[in-house]
């Protein structure tokens, strides 16, 4: 909705091209991802919805100059996704999602230094931080480069070679959020309004001044 928030929602049809997917079905491409690919790219979509219209504006723009200038956007998060997983090691191949025990385990790996970044679920940082950052990175990088479809799972590689060299010299995400937002082209993909509180009126009475409200 925050793509297309005139657009009334299908199941399958060419809109879901529109934002990135490769085909008219996006069940076909979130296979390799499952629900937690769907839920980063909910999370990216929802907190950064500016910067993924952006995104999707400038992959339009230099696709139009040459056929060859364009990556499916939202495809590609899936594979980030899987990526990460695979880095962080909180997966185990085909065999899905690694046990509690084991990701205990994990804590004390040789790759402390990514796996400490991950918070609880709802809080800044976790997976969902990580995969933003990168998403970011990823399309700055292949705009910048000049890059093409053919070039983008080399791009993908650079970018994960260089999260893992980031992420060792960080001990809180918002350290390694710092160094990704320093590029100001992804600290502008990555900002997001946010609500202003409501100014209490003038005429409004502090409710220390209430009737029958102690004052002490």
């Amino acid at each position: 909705r925050n793509l297309r928030p005139t657009g009334s929602f299908v199941r399958k049809g060419n809109a879901w091209k529109a934002v990135g997917f490769q085909g008219s079905d996006p069940a076909t491409d979130v296979r390799g991802g499952g629900l937690l690919a769907v839920q980063c790219l909910e999370h990216f979509c929802d907190v950064h919805a500016a910067g993924m219209r952006t995104m999707i504006e400038q992959l339009e723009v230099v696709n139009a100059a040459s056929a060859e200038r364009f990556y499916p956007i939202s495809t590609t998060a899936i594979v980030v996704c899987c990526k990460l997983c695979d880095l962080l090691g909180l997966s185990d191949g085909v065999r899905g999602p690694i046990s509690a025990e084991a990701l205990e385990t994990l804590l004390a790996t040789s790759r402390r230094h990514l796996a400490t970044l991950l918070v609880p679920w709802g809080r800044r940082g976790g997976f969902f931080g990580l995969f933003s950052l990168l998403m970011a990175d990823v399309h700055t990088r292949f705009i910048r480069s000049r890059a093409t479809y053919m070039a983008v799972q080399k791009l993908l590689t650079k970018v994960f070679e260089d999260l893992d060299r980031r992420a060792q010299g960080c001990r809180l995400f918002q350290e390694l959020s710092d160094l990704y937002c320093a590029d100001v082209d992804v600290a502008a993909l990555l900002a997001h309004a946010r609500t202003p509180r409501t100014p209490r009126s003038s005429t409004e009475t502090p409710r220390s001044s209430t009737p029958g409200s102690s004052t002490s």
